[in-house]
């Protein structure tokens, strides 16, 4: 046999060129499967709705940040709602910000 990549004498052509395709064909495989489980930003988006109405707030915030970070306007306000109402975050020990102003000190302000 002359070269490695041609045909030999039975008709059957060499192996080396089954391995650079084969590899091809593995990586896109890999893209497509890869693609199909991640699931669309709908699925994504209805999974935390679903998690949402079932009480699960911290797997809707985990659904929903991704697709916020990514401008998706529904999971903004989902997660904008949960905010507002203390829902699938933990509670911060500093002073949350009620929208009034803060109460009188005791102490007079000094006028010079």
């Amino acid at each position: 046999m002359r070269y490695a990549a041609s045909i030999d004498e039975q008709g059957n052509r060499s192996v080396k060129h089954l391995a650079p395709r084969l590899a091809v064909a593995v990586a896109w495989s890999t893209i497509a499967i890869s693609a199909v489980i991640a699931g669309s930003p709908e699925e994504d988006f209805r999974a935390g709705l679903s998690a949402f109405n079932g009480g699960d707030f911290a797997k809707a915030m985990r659904l929903w940040q991704p697709l916020a970070d990514r401008n998706d306007a529904r999971s903004q306000a989902g997660i904008g709602f949960m905010y507002h109402r203390g829902l699938g975050s933990k509670p911060t020990t500093s002073r949350r910000h009620s929208g009034c102003a803060r109460p009188p000190s005791k102490a007079r302000p000094r006028v010079n």
